[in-house]
This record gives C-alpha cells, sequence and structure tokens, in this order.
C-alpha cells in the first residue's frame, strides 16, 4: 500500500476468514494506529483465523412476505461503535453475513419505509437487542426479523431569529435505549428535515451529534435542554408529525480526547454524555470521538459533568477519573470560547488468558477457539482464537463469573469456571486438550449448573435438529459447558444393525453422573420407514465405548416423544451416541460392475465397514439379500 503520510486502521478480510485489524484484532475500535512517514516502509503482517456466519430471513410484519434490498448490520455485541458487517437481502428476503469471529453479535436491519434499527428478535435499539453467538467455522442460521411500517417526524432548524437556516444532524430516540437515536437524519440547506423510518410510539426530537455549525448548542423539542424537560412528539404508523421546529441558541465548547489508561493510545468510537452539574440532567449533543479520539461538545453557558461511554469495550468513567457522577470534576463553557483540555483516561474491563496445549503441556495449539460463557446474569460472553503460540486472551469482560470453553478440531473440548474482578486479568487459564479420533461439529452448547438446566439444537437445518440432554438439579458439581454435535467420521454400527440418523456427541467427552440425565435423539418418518418400523420405541439407543471401540447398546427404559420424533432414554455418561435397528445386513453392487460378489465387499472393507478379515470372511453369506 502506496500512503500518505498520516495514521491508518489496516484491516483485511479473504473469504472463509474472520475480518481482522492490526494488530490482531477484531473489533474495530481496538485497532492499533500505524504511522506513515514519507519515504519510510513497514511490514504489516496478519495472522488470519477461521470465520463464522450469521445467515436469516427479513419480513413484513406478517412474518411470511419477505423484505427484498434490506440492509443488514451485524455488529459485536460489545462493540456498538464497530465499523460492523453488512449484507442486502436477497428476492426471498434471505441475507447471509460472512467474516465473523468468535463471539457474540448484534443483527439490526432497514430498509425503505420500513421503521429503522429493528433487531433480533424484533425489537428496537441496541439496548434491548438479543445477542448472536458465532462459532466458527460455523454457520448461525434462522436469525429471522420482522419489519414494521413506519412514520415520519419533519420540520425546520434555524437559528434564533426564525430565518437563518442551519445545516445540523436531528435525532429521534424512542422512550427506551435513547442512546441511540431510532430516527437520524441532516437538515438540508433550507434548514429542513425530515426523520422517515419510525415506528408508532413516542419519541424526543433532539439536535446532535458529532458536529454542530459554529456556536450552536445542543437542544432537544421544544426548545428544551434536557431529555428531563423535552416535550414527547407522537408517531402514528403511515402517518407524518409536522412542524417539529427548532431555533438554536449560541452558546460555547468542550474539547478533549480518550485515551486507552493503559497504553496511552486514543480511542475512537468512545461516546461523550454530558449532564447538568446543578442536577445531573442529561443534555445533547452525545458525540462520538473520532479515529483521534478526539471530541467536540457544543452547549449553553453552564457548567456540565462529562461520562465518556464504551458500550462495554472499556470501564465506563466520568472526567475527574471516578465511576461516581457525585465525585466528577464539574467542566465550565463559556459563551463563544472553548474549554480544551478535557481529556479522559478509560480502563478495559476484566479479562482472562492462559495458554491452549496439547496433552503434553508443551505443545501449543494455535487457533483453537475459547469463549467466556456468562454464569452471573447481565454479563455478555465473548471470545477468541488462541494465538500461534497458544496464547490468548479474552477482553471485554465485566465483573463477574464465566466459563472458559476450549475446543479445537482433533481434540476433546474442555471448560473451567472463572472469576473476573474489576478490570484485573485473570491469568494463567491454560488447557491441555486430549487428542480425539473424531471430528466433532458443535451446532448446541450451554452452561449448565448446579440447579440442572437442559441443552438443545435449536437449528433446524441441522440433521441433529431437535437432539437435546435434560440434567436435574444436583447432578453437576459445578458450572460447565454442555455440548452436542455431529460426527461424521465415527464407527460403523456393530453388523445386523441398520443405523438411524447421525452420531451424536454429548460433551464434555467423559462426563459421568451419578444420577441419570436424559438424552434426546431425533428421528424422522423416513427414518422410520426406510428401516420397516413402525413403532418408534422399536429403535434402540447405542453408545460408543471408547476402551473396546465398539457400540455398546444402551438398556432400556426409554419413552418416544412421536409428536417431536425424539426418542428419550437415560444414562450416565456422555459420549457418543446413535440410533439403531435390528437388520439382516445386505450387501449390494458398490463397484457397480452389474453383479454383488467380494470385489464389492472389498470396498465395503476399505470404507471401514468391517472390524477385521472375519468380519469379512462372514459377510459372504449376506451378499444381494432381500
Amino acid at each position: 500500500l502506496n500512503l500518505a503520510s498520516g495514521s491508518y486502521r489496516l484491516r483485511v478480510s479473504a473469504p472463509g476468514y474472520a475480518r481482522e485489524y492490526y494488530n490482531n484484532v477484531t473489533p474495530s475500535s481496538e485497532a492499533t494506529l500505524v504511522a506513515v512517514a514519507s519515504g519510510s516502509a513497514q511490514t504489516i503482517d496478519f495472522d488470519l483465523n477461521e470465520g463464522g456466519t450469521i445467515s436469516g430471513k427479513i419480513f413484513q410484519s406478517n412474518g411470511v412476505t419477505p423484505v427484498a434490498g434490506a440492509q443488514v448490520c451485524v455488529r459485536p455485541s460489545l462493540y456498538f461503535f464497530d465499523d460492523g458487517f453488512y449484507a442486502t437481502t436477497a428476492a426471498d428476503g434471505s441475507y447471509a453475513v460472512t467474516g465473523l469471529a468468535l463471539g457474540q453479535y448484534k443483527v439490526r436491519v432497514e430498509a425503505t419505509d420500513y421503521a429503522r434499527l429493528r433487531y433480533y428478535n424484533n425489537v428496537y435499539g441496541w439496548n434491548n437487542a438479543i445477542p448472536v453467538s458465532v462459532t466458527p467455522p460455523q454457520n448461525t442460521p434462522d436469525i429471522a426479523i420482522r419489519m414494521d411500517p413506519a412514520g415520519v417526524i419533519e420540520g425546520f432548524v434555524r437559528a434564533a431569529d426564525e430565518t437563518t437556516p442551519i445545516q445540523v444532524g436531528i435525532i429521534a430516540d424512542p422512550p427506551s435505549g435513547a442512546f441511540e437515536g431510532i430516527g437520524t437524519t441532516s437538515s438540508a440547506a433550507d434548514g429542513s428535515y425530515r426523520i422517515e423510518g419510525l415506528p408508532p410510539t413516542s419519541y424526543t426530537v433532539r439536535i446532535g451529534d458529532n458536529y454542530i455549525p459554529g456556536w450552536y448548542a445542543g437542544e432537544l423539542y421544544n426548545a428544551k435542554q434536557t431529555w428531563q424537560t423535552a416535550d414527547w412528539v407522537s408517531v402514528v404508523a403511515g402517518a407524518t408529525a409536522a412542524g417539529i421546529n427548532f431555533t438554536l441558541d449560541e452558546g460555547g465548547a468542550v474539547t478533549g480526547t480518550v485515551y486507552d489508561a493503559t497504553t496511552l493510545q486514543p480511542i475512537s468510537g468512545i461516546q461523550l454524555r454530558p449532564f447538568l452539574a446543578a442536577n445531573d440532567h442529561q443534555i445533547t449533543p452525545l458525540p462520538v470521538t473520532g479515529p483521534d479520539g478526539t471530541f467536540r461538545i457544543n452547549a449553553q453557558p453552564g457548567n456540565y459533568k462529562i461520562i465518556a461511554w464504551s458500550g462495554g469495550a472499556y470501564i465506563n468513567e466520568w472526567y475527574g477519573g471516578v465511576q461516581d457522577i457525585s465525585a466528577a470534576t464539574a467542566v465550565t463553557v463559556n459563551f463563544q470560547q472553548i474549554t480544551a483540555g478535557i481529556d479522559i483516561y478509560l480502563d478495559r474491563p476484566g479479562s482472562i488468558s492462559g495458554s491452549v496445549y496439547q496433552s503434553d503441556g508443551i505443545t501449543p495449539l494455535p487457533g483453537a477457539s475459547l469463549f467466556a460463557f456468562p454464569v452471573d446474569p447481565g454479563l455478555l460472553g465473548s471470545g477468541i482464537n488462541a494465538q500461534p503460540n497458544g496464547t490468548y486472551t479474552i477482553n471485554g469482560l465485566a465483573p463477574g463469573t464465566y466459563v472458559v470453553f476450549v475446543t479445537a478440531t482433533g481434540h476433546v473440548s474442555d471448560s473451567q469456571q472463572v472469576t473476573v474482578v474489576g478490570a484485573a486479568n485473570t491469568p494463567n487459564i491454560n488447557f491441555n486438550l486430549e487428542t480425539y479420533p473424531y471430528t466433532v461439529n458443535i451446532v448446541g452448547q450451554g452452561v449448565v449448573g448446579t440447579s440442572g438446566g437442559s441443552v438443545g439444537v435449536t437449528d433446524q437445518s441441522s440433521p441433529i435438529a431437535k437432539a437435546g440432554v435434560d440434567i436435574p438439579a444436583g447432578v453437576l458439581g459445578e458450572n460447565t459447558v454442555i455440548t452436542i454435535g455431529q460426527v461424521n467420521d465415527a464407527p460403523h454400527l456393530p453388523h445386523g444393525t441398520g443405523a438411524i440418523g447421525s452420531v451424536i456427541h454429548f460433551g464434555p467427552e467423559g462426563l459421568t453422573f451419578s444420577t441419570a440425565v436424559t438424552l434426546k435423539i431425533p428421528y424422522t418418518d423416513q427414518d422410520l420407514a426406510g428401516a420397516g418400523v413402525t413403532d418408534p420405541l422399536d429403535l434402540d439407543v447405542y453408545t460408543f465405548n471408547p476402551i473396546t471401540e465398539e457400540w455398546d447398546l444402551v438398556a432400556d427404559p426409554k419413552t418416544a416423544d412421536e409428536v417431536n420424533k425424539l426418542i428419550l432414554i437415560d444414562v450416565y455418561h456422555f459420549s457418543l451416541y446413535r440410533l439403531g435397528h435390528d437388520s439382516q445386513t445386505c450387501f449390494g453392487d458398490s463397484e457397480p460392475d452389474g453383479d454383488v460378489d467380494g470385489l464389492d465387499l472389498w470396498e465395503y472393507m476399505v470404507d471401514g465397514y468391517f472390524n477385521d478379515i472375519n468380519d469379512f470372511a462372514e459377510s459372504f453369506g449376506k451378499m444381494n439379500c432381500q
């Protein structure tokens, strides 16, 4: 890249990989700036990890009619001001957002003539959105959103003389999630504005956020300084609320920079929220720091307290280096003057770090996926992939209890419970992973503790959809990440046993219980028909014994949920499980060459169907049976 002198954020993306910023981070706000000087040359390398996908469909409010051409935006759950990932829906309303790193995300959709800032699961505003988990390289499917018809707010923005037009941003905020303007626009050269895409509810309308020209101060409708005193504007679906006008007074400004307290690097994407020092009422605008970490707040003359808000990436802090507004240092704004140097230094939240090794405790496992599942309510999880040397650090964790789960291809997954205290790092959470002979594609997972719980596969496109496990209270002695995965390379069932569906892995591998847990193993009507079985209770449940390397029949009793097409059976350990049925094994023309003979059996043996040559010999009598 041949670049002019300056500071840059470098970003790389490639099909099948997670988008990454320099230096080995995925949130855009954590990118390390690279300074470029005239005539200089630098080498900047990237180590990419596998990327995941979020997919689904966007519908009208009836949940049936697709919305084509809608823009879907995906951002990490801890980073509201991240650059984000974008996709446009097809004619059938479908979309797929790729290049996502391990972690949790919030999904938003917008389209012309529909209400803006609609999030999964059919809510408005970032604060109300439900996070969606991504585990690369898997797809997280069926993230569907329904859109509502919208209303409009319009008016003019002028100076105090009620004649001079002002070009500025205008934001309409709903009763909840007010920090994220549900409707945003800018006034035209004549001062007119029109905010479209609003759902039917009431709004505060304000001037903001990042740029207000000259000395004009922020304001809320109707000539009010704070949210607490602003007049509400009612919006009706399909209608326009007109005459929502502003006449702006002049004031002064506050400027400063937000820094990382540890690295002393400026932080982009931090929101500044000013409050009246006299009564702690919040005013507008709420500017966001730029790439160089700077901000400017235009306000009426007076005294203010200012907090820097990151959305979770850092610990929020008031100017004066405190977390309590009562102890914050007030900032004075004077008419047509700039109060400069209002700098704020933010500490990062807690983190968890360690290393992932192979079973020898020495050889690193690069690229292993780690995720901190929250145990305490109100927390958000976060994840990361291990570096080439096996080390990892999961940042952005609020104080509380988590279960750190690690998985790597060809290895047994593992987890540890960890408590994050304040902004400190919890180090040395290390893992030594045993090798595993089979590849497990995890499609269902969740934390279960001493009070018990259920984990299931909700992805209806998965071959093991509806598979699950119910764990009674008191069975587990600590919070544990329970996983359900599909296995495609497991051994065949015993000869004379027909297989039903897929091999399912319940993990952690080898976990045992003193009290039975109930497995839910799915089947289909087609499975029954193919097996010649009419009663699903005639199906058997098998588990793989890693010591004998054979499938063992799981003793009854079992029950059948014929509505959901599930076999339910109590077990005392986790491993591989599969449904089967009694069947005379019949071998066909596998080559094919027009007949069934020993060569066909040899093809079966090459595919690993027989345990040894004796099995191979005994199978001659089963060729071409009816």
